[in-house]
């Protein structure tokens, strides 16, 4: 399998204009926001931010940086960089895992509600308001890992929506992550699996 990465093209300012008029219309409408994935050259890290100034529902963070950064005033329900990420966003190195948490603890310092931090297969470090976790992510035989990260994040937003908390929606997200890496296409889920695989994450 062949991944291939390539960053979006620079917009133009009515391009924008037409992003912040469409956000608005259907944020209006929305209880939940995931925003996933990096801006096109050129728009301000900012971006994000001043279109949720006003957004009254919970909203799920997957992006890293300036980006991350930015929206941390807001207190987003949940924020899930990876190590590396983590480590990008605040200007650190990680050494050990105390380096880790020291980070997840001033992501939520900065505003997080929750901090989700993500290494590969291996296990998965959250902090919520009530304490710290590691859970293991279900082992399964990889065909193709694209997209893992999104049905991670997908899940989460789906339990949280469901009222689930935060530990709950987070073993959603990955067992949603493992049926993806066990199927050639992305995002192929098949709901009861993902329900049955979640109640088995310690």
């Amino acid at each position: 399998t062949t991944e291939l990465v390539e960053n979006s093209r620079p917009m133009t300012p009515t391009e924008l204009d037409d992003v912040r008029r469409y956000f608005i219309a259907l944020a209006g409408r929305a209880e939940f926001i995931v925003l996933t994935g990096s801006v096109p050259g050129g728009v301000e890290p900012t971006f994000f931010r001043d279109l949720l100034a006003d957004y009254p529902g919970k909203v799920l963070v997957d992006q890293r940086g300036p980006e991350l950064a930015a929206l941390l005033p807001l207190k987003p329900i949940l924020v899930k960089p990876n190590r590396e990420e983590l480590a990008t966003t605040l200007g650190m190195k990680q050494r050990v895992q105390a380096d880790v948490w020291a980070g997840m603890v001033e992501l939520q310092r900065l505003g997080a509600q929750n901090v989700l931090v993500t290494n590969g297969p291996r296990e998965v470090r959250l902090l919520t308001l009530d304490g710290r976790r590691t859970l293991t992510p279900p082992k399964m035989s990889v065909v193709n890992p694209i997209g893992c990260g999104d049905c991670l994040a997908a899940g989460i937003a789906y339990g949280l929506a469901a009222g689930m908390d935060v530990t709950e929606a987070v073993k959603v997200g990955l067992a949603a992550a493992a049926d993806n890496v066990r199927q050639l296409l992305p995002a192929r889920l098949d709901r009861a699996w993902v329900r049955d695989i979640a109640r088995t994450i310690v």
